[in-house]
């Protein structure tokens, strides 16, 4: 048995657990259709999503849509759909795409009831998830039988190296567009043949039509709709793994690739010696995680990541690296190269023959910051000035609700952060994220 198929008999489910999935899924159809009867709505339940494809690993999750007519009101086809889906599963819980749909449990397995319209082409959506039934049909329509364990096949593999899922959290592979790389190239060995000699700005298409211009590293404009990049939630360093990925792999397959080893996290004391001997400085801005969507704080955390890093480099403290850690607080955790700086920096003004070089010494040379008077080298004026933050400490304390995080965290640091250096940075609980942050692994090398 080689890898591949190693890796098939884990992933695939067997005939009884499909057959169960089956009766699942008509037992929630029909529980949808009669709840809706009862609240005297006019839907038609429908199953999308990597069961209806054939396409799922083992445990899935089902997706079930529930299409309303497109002369619903918005309002009314959220209210209803929120209402079918709560009393049709168990443990309900409102969460939000582009409007609200219930997620829960029905013996065993999780699904999603999604409210969305009834339309005959995709160009007549009116939410973005009215599409969804149309790329369910076009895989089904043209995915052949044998390509359904390649998608799986490829599936595992994002999984494993850490880039399968197109949500903020992520930022990788949707599903979907799983899928349609099998159908481009396919089966799993081709696509990663193809993916390691990928460049940013790989175009694939599947028709002639005419489509938009996209700046995303990838771009798989959608058969179902052409206006749309499939590949739009991935980031650039998430390409870039990828086709790191596919070269390592290609060289030295390995199950670590599929099923990646769970990192051992260091102890508390190993990590204190080994962030010492990097002779850098570690600062952590500790804060109540906003309660919203995971989206919205996985998104506002990497906003929030470039936005300090340009105001710390604006004032001279250079950060070596940074990464966040959140359940209910959120930390903000950056390594900087260098944290203290002297109190007098040289300030570089125009060239002498400039027209705003008079502004320039009108300003600086009866300046209470200036150390010294203006002088003049290779042909610029210059002037030494007192720094306004010696230490990135004082610098993250007087600026960091200023800037724009994003609204919601904002508003939490705004409420409050705190500080952490040293010893304050060392919990249990947080021992296998700083571990991966000081290894800098890649899923499969542990």
């Amino acid at each position: 048995m080689n890898i591949e198929q190693e890796v098939l008999s884990k992933i695939v489910p067997d005939e009884t657990e499909n057959s169960r999935i089956s009766n699942i899924v008509e037992s929630v159809k029909n529980r949808v259709a009669e709840t809706a009867v009862s609240l005297g709505a006019d839907v038609e339940p429908l199953l999308v999503g990597s069961v209806a494809k054939g396409t799922h690993l083992k445990n899935p999750d089902i997706d079930i849509f529930v299409q309303f007519p497109p002369s619903t009101t918005r309002e009314k086809l959220e209210d209803l759909g929120l209402k079918i889906g709560r009393a049709v599963l168990n443990d309900p819980e409102e969460r939000y795409a582009e409007h609200p749909y219930i997620w829960g449990t029905y013996e065993g397995f999780v699904v999603e009831i999604v409210p969305c319209y009834k339309i005959n082409d995709p160009s007549q959506k009116m939410s973005a998830v009215d599409r969804t039934p149309f790329h369910t049909a076009y895989i089904m329509e043209n995915q052949k039988e044998e390509q359904k364990d390649q998608v799986r096949l490829f599936k595992q593999f994002l999984k494993g190296t850490g880039i399968y899922g197109a949500e903020a959290e992520i930022e990788g592979f949707s599903g979907y567009l799983c899928e349609l790389m099998i159908l481009y190239y396919g089966d799993f060995a081709n696509a990663l043949q193809n993916g390691k000699e990928w460049r940013k700005g790989t175009t694939i298409t599947f028709d002639d039509r005419e489509h938009g211009e996209f700046r995303e590293p990838l771009v798989v404009i959608d058969p179902v709709d052409p206006s749309r990049n499939v590949a739009s939630a991935l980031s650039d360093e998430n390409f870039a793994i990828f086709v790191h990925a596919c070269r390592e792999y290609i060289s030295n397959p390995r199950i670590e690739f599929f099923f990646p080893n769970k990192p051992k996290p260091d102890s508390l004391e190993n990590l204190k010696s080994r962030m010492e001997s990097r002779g850098t400085t570690f600062l952590g801005i500790k804060f109540h995680a906003p309660k919203t969507l995971s989206d919205i704080v996985h998104s506002q955390l990497r906003k929030a990541i470039i936005a300090i890093e340009k105001e710390c480099a604006r004032h001279g403290f250079g950060i070596l690296g940074a990464h966040y850690y959140v359940n209910e607080d959120a930390l903000l955790l950056f390594e900087f190269e260098v944290s203290k700086l002297p109190s007098t920096k040289s300030h570089r003004g125009p060239p002498v023959w400039h027209p705003n070089s008079a502004d320039f010494c009108a300003k600086w040379e009866n300046s209470d910051k200036a150390k010294g008077g203006l002088y003049i080298k290779d042909g610029h004026w210059y002037v030494d000035i007192e720094r306004d933050f010696t230490d990135a400490s004082q610098l993250l304390t007087a600026k960091l609700t200023s800037l724009n995080l994003g609204r919601h965290l904002n508003e939490a640091v705004e409420k409050d952060f705190e500080l952490l250096a040293g010893d304050e940075l060392f919990q249990e609980s947080r021992a296998a994220w700083l571990t991966m942050f000081l290894d800098k692994k890649f899923p499969w090398g542990y």
